[in-house]
């Protein structure tokens, strides 16, 4: 596969390990929620860092970029925060979850709710690269990221 559509396919995995977590959120069944969360975390992270080791950097060489580095770098910063707020207060109402069905369900809903965002920015971001960034880079320089930054392994290492 070639490394641009190796990196597509890895936000499509990305989406899939989500949904995955938002999946057991709708079930109620917040333990493997939390865990899918932490799988999904995990590999997120290091793709992300992939792209910081690899891409960015590497726009440097491009000349007139759609975008600049910092709007990709200020980007998975916003990312990062966005990550670590949805999963604190993830965990904190699943330490928390109250009895009954009716008040798991509000619950549920209320934190599919707050993934919105999340998932909105990631999915603008995704498009972002995928539209630009991975078109302006060389094939080698996509190629380490691509393979750095393996969806697979990070979530086979999360579980």
């Amino acid at each position: 596969m070639d490394p641009v559509e190796t990196l597509r396919a890895q936000h499509r995995a990305l989406d899939e390990l989500l949904r995955a977590h938002l999946d057991a959120v709708i079930a109620l069944d917040f333990a493997t929620a939390l865990a899918r969360l932490a799988v999904w975390q995990h590999a997120f992270a290091l793709h992300l860092h992939a792209e910081d080791l690899a891409l960015i950097p590497a726009l440097a060489d491009v000349v007139a970029p759609r975008w600049v580095a910092h709007v990709y770098d200020a980007e998975h910063r916003h990312l990062e925060a966005l990550v670590r707020d949805y999963a604190g207060r993830f965990a904190g109402v699943v330490a928390a979850l109250p009895d009954g069905v009716a008040k798991r369900r509000n619950m549920a809903l209320a934190i599919i709710d707050s993934a919105h965002v999340l998932r909105h920015v990631i999915d603008h971001h995704h498009q972002r690269e995928e539209q630009a960034l991975f078109l302006e880079l060389p094939a080698a320089v996509l190629a380490r990221a691509a393979h750095a930054g393996s969806v697979e392994d990070a979530a086979a290492g999360g579980d």
